[in-house]
């Protein structure tokens, strides 16, 4: 039998639902170009440090690799898992994991999807209606 670990959940702007957005595939094929580039010795290291997302440029070697790891894994077989009600929170304007990846996590879980204005990290941009959205979900 299915043992229940966890009562509520609460995702925000979540990688791992593997809905990217024209413009994400288009930036990372443009990264995988530069990185190769520099690779054989026709683009210096510095543009290519200057490329990716801010989260990922943030970052060093090792924990690059971990990143990549992370964002590359779709969970879309394992929701059918998960049946604790979930506050999904989205930037409308996340550019990191498409607010589409949001909608889709509000369709296939027991879920509530809360859009806010903003990007990936429209959380902190309304960081004080966030907090109270989460709290409010929590705690009832």
């Amino acid at each position: 039998s299915k043992q229940n670990i966890v009562n509520k959940m609460v995702l925000t702007d979540i990688a791992g639902i593997g809905t990217r957005s024209l413009w994400s595939l288009l930036n990372i094929f443009h990264y995988k170009c530069m990185k190769f580039l520099a690779r054989i010795g026709l683009l210096d290291d510095w543009f290519v440090g200057k490329s990716g997302s801010e989260d990922y440029a943030s970052l060093d070697d090792i924990m690059k690799k971990t990143f990549t790891n992370i964002v590359k894994v779709n969970q879309k077989r394992e929701l059918k898992d998960i049946d604790a009600p979930c506050l999904v929170v989205w930037g409308d304007k996340d550019e990191a994991t498409s607010l589409r990846a949001g909608k889709y996590l509000a369709n296939h879980l027991n879920a509530k999807l809360v859009v806010l204005g903003g990007g990936h990290y429209a959380f902190l941009e309304h960081k004080d209606e966030y907090l109270k959205m989460v709290n409010e979900f929590l705690g009832s």
